[in-house]
């Protein structure tokens, strides 16, 4: 089951961020994360997408390069023409290792988010796109 939420936010005005065809990018592509990484508002983070065609945990995904902390999950993951092309859900590696205590990882910067073409497949019928 892919692992999104719909929230519905009443709002008189508000940006909007244009959806792009997530079936047209390609490994190597510029992308950027926007979110609130512990709390630090308005941060941006740019890297590149890592593979096309992963299936984590049951969720269409881009592997990225881009730094996936708390608080960037749930934010678009951004092209370089500012279109919504994933969302930026989970990283692995996030813990440092402490010996002993089976805590942490030995992987770093392998982050995840959902194609915007499986969101839409998964709200279908919910939001007009």
């Amino acid at each position: 089951m892919p692992d999104l939420a719909l929230l519905k936010v009443e709002l008189d005005s508000h940006p909007i961020i244009a959806l792009a065809d997530s079936d047209k990018v390609e490994t190597g592509g510029n992308v950027a994360a926007i979110g609130s990484p512990k709390g630090l508002s308005q941060s941006f983070t740019a890297g590149s997408i890592s593979n096309t065609d992963r299936d984590f945990r049951g969720n269409k995904c881009f592997q990225i390069s881009v730094l996936i902390n708390h608080g960037n999950s749930g934010g678009p993951l951004i092209n370089e023409a500012g279109q919504a092309i994933g969302i930026n859900t989970f990283g692995e590696g996030t813990a440092a290792i402490v010996e002993g205590t089976g805590i942490g990882s030995d992987i770093q910067g392998i982050n995840y988010a959902i194609k915007i073409n499986e969101a839409k497949r998964v709200f279908k019928g919910t939001v007009a796109f």
